[in-house]
Parts: structure tokens; C-alpha cells; sequence
């Protein structure tokens, strides 16, 4: 096979399969699903996901989101957060988001404890000079209405 059809094979191939732009502000992060028999840290996983990924045209609809996997008063704040960002002029001008996974999780029997992740900025899809960086919460969850819930998380400086 010569250098011509091996170039040839590979732009059909690239032809055929099609490129994915990685920059391409129409993708969606992924949304928190857990179900209620999925347990406890599943449904914190959730959360930390849905918490840490996220982008400037989606972060209304993510503490939306977030909001059905926590207790009354957190998501009362999470959907108070999703008011004001959807009218934040901020957001369409300097297009931030956020990228990352969750690393650990430790939560005691009491549904109490931590979690870290290592989280990338984002402004306008590309990632911040800086690169990642771990990030520290504290968790607290509890049974609601027979389906675990977060109530507590909180960053720490």
C-alpha cells in the first residue's frame, strides 16, 4: 500500500466517522439521575457532578437540577441561584463554566463528611490558566420523603 491510499483511507475515515468540535457551546454537561434506589452516594456523586460541570448557558438548568437531589432548604437556595444567574448579564459577557471529577468521598454511617474534586475554569469553553485544582465540601445528607437527599454542601476556602 502506498503513501496515497493510506491518506486516502484515512480521510474516508475521518470523512465517515465525522469530526466532534470540543469547543462546541451546544454540548450539555451531564445531568444528575440518580434514583432513589441507587443510595446514598449515588446520589452525592450525582451532585458533585452535576455541582462541578457545568457552563454559563446551563448553570440555571443545573441548580434547577440540583435542587431535586437535596432537602427543602437547600433547594430552595439552589433554585434562588438559578433565578438570579439566568438574569446575570456577567455570564453572557465573560462565558464561564466549569469541568472536572469527583476524586474522594468519604461520608460516616451518620451520612456526614467530605468530598473532593478536581475542578478545571472555564471562560468561553477553554479551560483558565491555572489549571486544576482540588476543592474541598463539606457533605451532610438525610433521608427525605424516603429518598436520600443532600442538605449540606459547602466549599471550603
Amino acid at each position: 500500500m502506498t503513501a496515497r491510499h493510506v491518506i486516502a483511507a484515512l480521510a474516508v475515515g475521518i470523512v465517515v466517522t465525522g469530526c466532534q468540535d470540543p469547543y462546541d457551546e451546544s454540548r450539555q454537561p451531564p445531568r444528575p439521575t440518580p434514583s432513589a434506589a441507587d443510595g446514598r452516594d449515588a446520589v452525592v456523586r450525582a451532585f458533585a457532578m452535576g455541582w462541578i460541570n457545568w457552563d454559563w448557558q446551563s448553570v440555571a438548568d443545573q441548580q434547577r437540577s440540583l435542587a431535586g437531589l437535596a432537602t427543602p432548604v437547600l433547594a430552595r437556595q439552589l433554585r434562588q441561584d438559578a433565578a438570579s444567574s439566568r438574569n446575570a448579564a456577567v455570564l453572557a459577557r465573560q462565558r464561564p463554566g466549569s469541568r472536572g471529577r469527583l476524586v474522594v468521598l468519604e461520608l460516616s454511617s451518620a451520612g456526614r463528611g467530605l468530598a473532593v474534586t478536581q475542578e478545571s475554569t472555564l471562560t468561553d469553553g477553554h479551560a483558565d490558566l491555572g489549571g486544576e485544582r482540588y476543592r474541598v465540601y463539606l457533605v451532610s445528607t438525610r433521608k427525605w420523603r424516603g429518598e436520600w437527599r443532600v442538605s449540606r454542601w459547602e466549599p471550603q476556602q
